[in-house]
């Protein structure tokens, strides 16, 4: 028991000895569930991590301007025992403004009820997709505490997958040709029942429609909740998601016929009610955006009412786009990285000079007219 004692103490300090990023890099490499509590063994190596990942701000962080006087940065006020961090932030202009700021405000762990290793070891059991159950005994904290930090999780993933972007375009081959992406678009009905049969769902779930697309080479995607799908609300998508320069693949439904000529793209199109291919062109086919529509059914009818529909939709573009290729290349490592990344692009901390990313949503107000 010594001898094992000495061996911790003498990793530890190796751990210690190490640079943030080497730190970081230990951490990701490898990083499973059952070898979390070996990477992260302390509330102190939890804070590290935190810190060298931009989770919370450290000393260095750019302090913020007083919420009383705005043009005047605050600065730091070393209390050791009370909080982890050992300051919080105070106005320049003491003793005539005594305002303080604590340095997790705004961060991910703002009015936290749990330790920080907790807290990584949840975006842990997230990124793996445990179920609550298996979470719950994984962290050892109530099914209530994973229910709320997964919805957190899932908030992130919203905000980051509407931030507005184009898909497809143009791209260089590996012969040096300018070669145009194929895009390819359907929209599809959440919670339709056939033949009057399988669970009730509201009235207004059954009428959801979401029209979609993907960019067949670097599988970047779009889904989004449509109101109709009248020529003007798909225009509008096609002109907001898609770039010029794009092959655009769709079904023959008449709201896609005449789309070359309102918005200049290329466009194709198979008849469904006849072919799945078209048949003078195999390359013609909307396979790939179609193959999305089940798993997009099954998070969406996981949840019996309207408020959900856009959260698990993100989800699963999130999951598609960002986090399922890294899984199949790398461990969760990578996958826990990215996410983590996207915490801090939305929780950003006091750091004025940091702008968070925010939910972006769609006008169908000033689109319908």
């Amino acid at each position: 028991m010594m001898r094992l004692r000495g061996q911790q103490g003498q990793q530890g300090q190796q751990q210690n000895e190490l640079s943030d990023q080497e730190f970081l890099n230990l951490f990701y490499n490898k990083l499973t569930i059952s070898n979390f509590k070996d990477k992260i063994k302390t509330e102190a190596d939890a804070l590290r991590y935190c810190q060298a990942s931009g989770i919370l701000p450290t000393r260095n962080t750019p302090p913020p301007y007083c919420p009383k006087h705005p043009n005047i940065a605050m600065k730091i006020l070393n209390e050791q025992n009370r909080n982890q961090l050992g300051f919080r932030y105070i106005c320049s202009l003491k003793p005539a403004c005594n305002i303080k700021l604590e340095p997790t405000k705004n961060t991910w762990f703002y009015n936290a009820n749990i330790d920080l290793r907790q807290g990584l070891h949840i975006i842990l059991c997230f990124v793996a997709g445990l179920r609550h159950n298996q979470a719950v005994r994984e962290v050892e904290v109530d099914d209530k505490t994973i229910g709320d930090w997964f919805g957190y999780l899932r908030e992130v993933q919203e905000v980051v997958v509407s931030q507005p972007r184009k898909i497809g375009g143009i791209y260089e081959d590996e012969n040096g040709e300018i070669v145009s992406h194929f895009v390819e678009v359907d929209e599809s009905q959440i919670c339709n029942r056939k033949f009057n049969r399988g669970r009730l769902y509201n009235t207004e779930t059954s009428r959801l429609w979401i029209v979609g697309g993907v960019c067949r080479l670097t599988r970047q995607a779009f889904m989004v909740r449509v109101p109709n799908r009248t020529i003007d609300v798909i225009d509008y998508l096609l002109e907001t998601r898609i770039e010029l320069g794009s092959i655009l693949i769709t079904d023959a439904a008449r709201v896609y016929m005449g789309v070359h000529n309102r918005i200049g793209m290329e466009h194709e199109s198979v008849n469904h009610s006849l072919n799945f291919v078209n048949p003078r062109n195999s390359a013609i086919n909307t396979n790939m955006i179609e193959s999305r529509w089940a798993a997009v059914k099954q998070k969406v009818k996981s949840y019996k009412n309207t408020n959900y529909v856009e959260t698990c939709i993100a989800q699963y573009l999130y999951e598609f786009e960002y986090l399922n290729p890294l899984k199949e290349k790398y461990s969760y490592g990578e996958v826990y990285k990215k996410l983590v990344s996207d915490i801090v692009r939305v929780y950003v901390g006091p750091d004025p000079n940091r702008r968070p990313l925010e939910l972006v949503i769609d006008d169908w107000d000033e689109v319908i007219q």
